[in-house]
Formats: structure tokens, sequence, C-alpha cells
């Protein structure tokens, strides 16, 4: 599980790492032939591990309802998002890994709900999840980082 964690805690040092000195104007732009922004991959990757290892083990999520109706797989921006949202978006998606980690180890995960992913792979623990997740924050920073190309950034 460890691998799972430190892969987690990577891939999102290096998707801060691209958004790094991007404006509040580019991360909201979206470039021909796409249909969302850098800002909204960063929403979602704040929502969906929220969804995927905290409601399907049965527990309370961190984001708010209106957060994940706004960033919930299946949407698109609606408006552009401000730049306080924007940070607290960056300060949430920096913390998460340890959070996570920390509740692991404190034993909050003992029951989960078997989910089968659009991606067609079922999850049927924690650890499925969390595998899942990983894979899935991998395929966003790759979409990110052709999002950062198109827009010459």
């Amino acid at each position: 599980m460890e691998a799972y964690f430190t892969l987690l805690q990577t891939t999102r040092q290096n998707f801060l790492r691209l958004l790094d000195k991007l404006d509040t104007d580019t991360l909201n732009q979206i470039p021909p032939g796409f249909n969302n922004n850098l800002g909204w991959h960063l929403g979602h990757l704040v929502v969906t591990p929220q969804l995927l290892l905290y409601r399907l083990s049965g527990l309370e999520t961190q984001a708010s309802e209106h957060l994940i109706e706004q960033f919930r797989k299946g949407t698109k921006p609606s408006e552009p998002l401000e730049a306080t949202i924007i940070e607290k978006l960056k300060q949430s998606f920096a913390d998460f890994p340890a959070r996570l980690k920390s509740d692991f180890v404190r034993g909050l995960f003992q029951e989960f709900s078997p989910y089968e992913t659009s991606y067609g792979f079922g999850l049927s623990s924690f650890e499925d999840a969390l595998l899942f997740n990983n894979t899935h924050e991998g395929v966003h920073y790759g979409y990110a980082l052709s999002l950062k190309r198109a827009l010459g950034a």
C-alpha cells in the first residue's frame, strides 16, 4: 500500500508543478478541440477521490456537495473559476495525500460499497479504489499536459 500512497503524492506534485506560474485566465481557458480547462481538471481531481475513497467507504467527504456537482464525472466548466477558488482547490489537492494516508493508518476505511467504473474496472475494496484513483489521476495529468501544450503555456 505504501507505493500507492507514494504514487498519489508524486502524481499530485507533478500536476501542481504543471500549474505553477499559470495565471487564472490561463487556467480557465478552453483551447479549440477541448471541452474543459486546467482549472476543471484540478477541481475534478479534488472531487473524484472523495467519491471513490470516502463516499464508497461510507465516510463523509471533505468536499461540499456544490463542489462535487461542479466537478464530478460528466461535467464541464460552466463559468470561470476565481483566483481564490483555484488557490483553495490547489491547497486541498496538495493536502489530500497526507490526510488520506492518516485516515487509512487510523483504520477509517473498514467498509466499502462495490462500484463498477465507467473504465470497466470493478472496485471491491479501498485498495482497489486507490489503485484506480491513481490511474485516473495519471490519465488527467496527461490531459493537463496536452491542454497546457495547446494553450502554448
